[in-house]
């Protein structure tokens, strides 16, 4: 930062202190934890919710936002994973414990390396470390963690098939123009270096994977720098953000890429093509919604009435909120 404010990159003296906070959040405030008590209700709460087969077919709609931004890229992905059954980008490369960041756990489920709320090594009390033993055991026994994996190495592999097709479009053409003002933003004096490795196929070079997780990650928050500051920097509060961290991911994409791309249209072709893109992915995602509430109902032996399962599929669709949260609003109301 100081190196940053010396090229008069930072001239404003309150941006660095914003940046400061910023890393302060990010490097030293996620690692904190807050009362036993409270974790140990959040790693039950995450048991008793999500550690289920029933829940874990609530992944299934992330088909619906891989084939969004590209469904040519998505039918390759998936015919790749049915022909051969075995992806080229995979997520394994990012780590198997890869949940999300409110939910990252490791060995035996106790999380490496916490700090208590003054920033000093701690070490869990014994009936913290059952619940997240318990949490860890029911995401893998209920197939929650093996679908979550499948999903996750499908959309990174529709994201690289996506860059590299855009990458080896001609110089100027819409799909290069598309990569360039997607990544060069983001890579700088980089992103030739970018495009040289996507056009070779090269998997392994790190602005690649760089690129492919800065795409899977506008959904699942997968580090703490997808979550909220007020996450990070009030550890006692973090489970009043269970099974919310997808919706604020959900909405910050819909705002940030779908509605920022037809906002940003410098054309009557971009902006119909963002708009298509839009309304592309409010039906895929509420249609995929849809179909898998219905799956879950019949599996229960719940009367199957879609007007309702509309109904509560568009909300999903354009809220972000999970249908526990809709179903919780609607006890709320009728008492």
């Amino acid at each position: 930062l100081e190196k940053m404010s010396a090229q008069g990159l930072v001239p404003d003296p309150a941006d660095m202190r914003k940046l400061k906070n910023l890393l302060n959040d990010f490097a030293v405030n996620s690692g904190r934890t807050g009362l036993d008590a409270l974790s140990a209700y959040k790693n039950l709460f995450y048991a008793t919710t999500i550690g289920n087969p029933i829940s874990a077919l609530s992944q299934i709609p992330d088909l619906a936002i891989m084939a969004s931004k590209d469904p040519t890229a998505f039918g390759t992905a998936l015919k790749d994973a049915i022909k051969n059954r075995k992806l080229e980008f995979g997520f394994d490369r990012y780590g198997k414990d890869r949940i999300a960041s409110d939910i990252l756990t490791t060995g035996d489920g106790l999380r490496e390396g916490i700090k208590d709320l003054k920033g000093n090594p701690k070490s869990a009390k014994k009936w913290n470390r059952f619940s997240q033993v318990l949490l860890n055991k029911s995401l893998k026994w209920s197939g929650f963690r093996k679908l979550d994996m499948a999903m996750k190495s499908l959309g990174t592999n529709t994201h690289y098939t996506r860059l590299r097709k855009w990458a080896n479009a001609p110089d100027g053409s819409k799909l290069r123009n598309k990569l360039e003002r997607k990544q060069k933003e983001i890579f700088g004096e980089k992103y030739d270096d970018l495009v040289a490795a996507l056009q070779r196929g090269d998997v392994d070079d790190p602005l690649v994977s760089q690129a492919v997780f800065n795409e899977i990650t506008q959904i699942h928050p997968l580090n703490s720098v997808h979550m909220p500051t007020a996450y990070l920097k009030n550890p006692n509060a973090r489970f009043a953000y269970a099974l919310k961290s997808f919706m604020l991911r959900h909405i910050n994409f819909m705002r940030s890429e779908l509605i920022a791309d037809i906002r940003k249209a410098k054309s009557p072709g971009e902006f119909a093509e963002a708009v298509g893109t839009y309304g592309t992915y409010i039906a895929l995602f509420a249609g995929t919604n849809m179909g898998t509430t219905a799956l879950k109902d019949f599996i229960l032996g719940r009367d199957v009435t879609l007007s309702d399962r509309a109904v509560e599929s568009m909300t999903q669709t354009l809220t972000g909120i999970n249908r526990f949260q809709i179903y919780q609003s609607k006890n709320m109301f009728d008492t």
